[in-house]
């Protein structure tokens, strides 16, 4: 007996009253660390609904619709019902035209037919030899009602198995290899031997595997340096996948931008970062540069269901599911998905995803979330995809193979913990965090770069730096190369550095500092721009371990509306400790340099960078 969720329109209500639906990151930023098909474009005209709320799209519900099959199997002895594309089509079909014809409803989305919803909506007291119960999952919406009176309307239905909101959910060459964690790294691991091979495994480099993972984030840069090798690109041989409106990578499910401009559906690309992260940290080629993945044979497949700012639809992922679990039925050899994205609410829905991808045989693995909280004794999306037999639930560890502060935790709803705390991974081209490869940024004809090395006077005609609590001189360090040295004037204040006015920085992409040093320690800095006023306007933040000798740490300039750029100089603070904790009261600058574009790596920290560890 179906146990129908009538008091699941109430329930609904009091979350939405009580603000309890809210998307949460799955990744941690900031902690220390126009092709398209036109069935899709219709039912998303409303842009501005969809990106001016937070939790879920006004006006819209996710709702399955019961599909009436020629063949019912029991699940209790393991049957699905035998469903061909026809049927298919004519049952999706049907759930558009009969929900369209209800008052409530302007129009319907037939999105995805599953084999069973029962294990969802069956109470715990069933027995589990019962019959299969198919259902149509359907995208809904209505111009003139809001999503708790659509979602009530629809669930006195007797042919509807549950309806819900459509949630919103969020996310997150030199080698750099030795910059990961692993058991001789500089940022060194305290679980031995991670991302190692046992046994008489042939060495990383090697591709042994020919699996394929599946990342549904923001996206991948196929063109990456350190993925184009690694990635799924035979999506052009599946006609099946290219009437979906895939493309070669992979397929873009996200719809629009938040802006409302339409992406192509064949085109994956990462927009954000986010999704491109995660992939690197899945399978980045072992060769020699960059980063390298966890594992060195699988094939990343792009599924773009975020847009650029990292903003996730259900209706999107649900989208990125059908596609995957078509590709995995026509022959394409997917073992594992990555969803590094979470939020505060139980979907239905995602749980339907999830159990109908482990019957093709695939593990989903998720984040646990970033918010401290023991999610046994919560209803987050995390905890409730745990009791799904081929869910993984990870939490954050830092490299002394603790908890990270941040990372969701539960004895019983977490499966794992993995590396989550400062992960260097691959970063869209050129949009990551700029090195001392970046390219350097001009004004006219002068390159806003200097090197004190073999100067001997503290004069510049491109900064023309003056100190800021601290006196400036040319030193020569112990390499017998000259340093921009700075003295603190007096205990307790920090060394700061002024440059002169700049007439325009518009197209500025960040900066490198390069800081010389004799002895270990760290090194945080704060950049901002101060306007002729002397009003000052914060911009990034910058932040490292200094080794002996010159370290090269990088900050962004972002484009935020509060930012002048023109007619403005540039003042950076300081603060240096030594290995012990102690303030130092010196700083040496070697060069420093604004650039116009970024490096291809980053560091992120969150559940969002340890979900990928476990998927590769």
């Amino acid at each position: 007996m179906i146990r129908k969720r009538k008091g699941f329109a109430i329930l609904l209500s009091a979350m939405f009253s009580l603000g309890m639906l809210g998307g949460i990151p799955a990744y941690a930023e900031g902690i220390p660390e126009e092709t398209i098909q036109q069935d899709i474009i219709g039912i998303h005209q409303n842009d501005v609904e969809r990106t001016d709320t937070p939790d879920y799209v006004e006006g819209e519900a996710i709702v399955c619709y019961k599909a009436e099959v020629s063949e019912i199997g029991e699940i209790g002895k393991g049957d699905l019902p035998v469903i061909d594309q026809e049927e298919e089509e004519s049952l999706k079909q049907e759930a558009e035209e009969t929900l369209e014809a209800e008052r409530c409803v302007d129009e319907a989305e037939a999105l995805l037919l599953v084999g069973d919803v029962g294990e969802q909506i069956i109470s715990e007291e069933e027995t589990e030899e019962r019959e299969a119960l198919p259902g149509v999952i359907t995208l809904v919406q209505s111009d003139h009602l809001t999503t708790e009176e659509l979602i009530a309307e629809l669930s006195e239905r007797d042919d509807v198995l549950y309806a819900e909101p459509n949630y919103i959910q969020t996310v997150q060459s030199d080698d750099l290899t030795d910059r990961q964690w692993g058991e001789n790294s500089t940022y060194g691991i305290g679980v031995e031997n991670w991302n190692s091979y046992s046994g008489d495994a042939p060495a990383p480099a090697v591709n042994t595997s020919g699996l394929v993972v599946a990342v549904l984030d923001t996206g991948v840069d196929y063109t990456h340096e350190d993925l184009r090798d690694v990635m799924w690109d035979d999506g052009l041989d599946y006609p099946e996948l290219v009437q979906m409106g895939g493309g070669a990578y992979g397929y873009n499910s996200a719809v629009m931008r938040s802006g409302g401009r339409l992406y192509d559906t064949t085109d994956p690309m990462d927009d954000h970062h986010h999704g491109t992260h995660c992939a690197g940290i899945i399978a980045a080629s072992w060769n020699g540069m960059g980063v390298s993945g966890v594992t060195s044979g699988a094939k990343i497949m792009a599924i773009k269901v975020g847009n650029e700012k990292g903003t996730m639809m259900a209706d999107a992922i649900i989208r990125g599911f059908q596609y995957v679990i078509a590709a995995k039925k026509a022959g394409v050899n997917i073992v594992a998905s990555n969803h590094s994205y979470g939020g505060t609410a139980d979907s239905i829905t995602e749980g339907v995803l999830v159990e109908e991808a482990g019957r093709c045989g695939i593990v989903c693995v998720y984040a646990a979330g970033n918010d401290n909280q023991n999610i046994d004794l919560s209803n987050s999306a995390a905890s409730f995809l745990g009791r799904k037999k081929n869910a993984l639930i990870v939490g954050a560890s830092t490299s002394e193979g603790e908890k990270a502060s941040f990372s969701n935790y539960g004895s019983r709803e977490v499966d794992v913990f993995a590396p989550g705390y400062d992960i260097w991974s691959t970063y869209p081209m050129k949009t990551g965090t700029p090195t001392e490869e970046s390219k350097i940024f001009t004004v006219g004809e002068k390159s806003l770069f200097v090197d004190y090395s073999t100067k001997d006077t503290i004069e510049d005609e491109v900064f023309g730096f003056s100190g800021v609590n601290c006196s400036l001189k040319v030193r020569t360090a112990s390499d017998e190369r000259n340093t921009l040295c700075a003295e603190l004037d007096e205990p307790g204040l920090n060394i700061g550095l002024l440059t002169n006015k700049f007439e325009d920085l518009t197209d500025c992409f960040g900066g490198v500092i390069g800081v010389y040093t004799e002895q270990e320690g760290s090194l945080g800095f704060s950049v901002y721009e101060v306007d002729s006023e002397g009003r000052t306007e914060w911009i990034g933040n910058g932040s490292g371990n200094l080794t002996p000798g010159l370290n090269q740490i990088g900050f962004l300039y972002p484009k935020k509306a509060e930012l002048k750029r023109k007619n403005i100089r540039l003042r950076i603070m300081f603060g240096r400790k030594d290995s012990e904790g102690n303030v130092v009261p010196q700083l040496d600058i070697r060069q420093f340099r604004l650039t116009s574009d970024g490096g291809n790596y980053d560091v992120l920290s969150g559940t969002s960078m340890a979900a990928p560890m476990v998927t590769g």
